[in-house]
């Protein structure tokens, strides 16, 4: 389990830093591990943890990228956010990641971080006015 909980961190970690990089001018890395891995884990109970933690690092790299693109010359932010999750524990965070992904079983063929980004964007997205 020390290899998964590894692989999950460090995914969400990756994912992080290139979250905010909509440009495609440098190829960037992305966690190889399979949607339908990271599916099997979150709903194991000794992975519950790890899963919790790879969702909420990718919500927060998100934010984080999106945040700091800085503001303009008017004040305004640079970049409107996409993903707005509120303030949830983690276990609802992934019943509802995890009932996406049920509900998409396509994406469970592809990498984890894609999946799980479509997940939250789906469940989550930003309304004019709202902000993290």
């Amino acid at each position: 389990m020390n290899k998964l909980r590894t692989t999950l961190l460090l995914g969400a970690i990756g994912f992080a830093g290139i979250a905010g990089n909509t440009t495609g001018a440098h190829a960037q890395r992305l966690t190889a591990m399979q949607a339908s891995k990271f599916f099997q884990a979150c709903q194991s109970r000794g992975g519950q943890t790890v899963c919790d933690a790879y969702i909420s690092g990718l919500s927060d790299g998100v934010t984080l990228s999106e945040s700091s693109v800085g503001k303009g010359a008017d004040g305004k932010p640079l970049v409107v956010p996409a993903i707005c999750v509120p303030p949830t524990p983690g276990a609802a965070l992934r019943s509802k990641v995890l009932g996406w992904l049920s509900s998409h079983t396509d994406r469970l063929k592809g990498d984890v971080g894609p999946a799980v980004h479509d997940a939250l964007l789906d469940l989550y997205p930003c309304h004019a006015g709202a902000g993290k």
